[in-house]
């Protein structure tokens, strides 16, 4: 991802109404659940292809 991508995410998510560790932690937690969810899907499509 680019540098002028990043800035763009930052601009559209970050709201003077949150703080900045409230979106870092807002952003993690979204990345967490992101990787469970890849993770099962992956788990899903490997008992499939047996």
């Amino acid at each position: 991802m680019s540098n002028r991508s990043c800035a763009l995410i930052l601009i559209r998510c970050f709201c003077p109404a949150r703080t900045l560790t409230e979106f870092v932690e807002e952003s993690v937690r979204r990345a967490v659940e992101f990787r469970r969810v890849q993770t099962d899907f992956a788990a899903r499509v490997k008992q499939l292809g047996k």
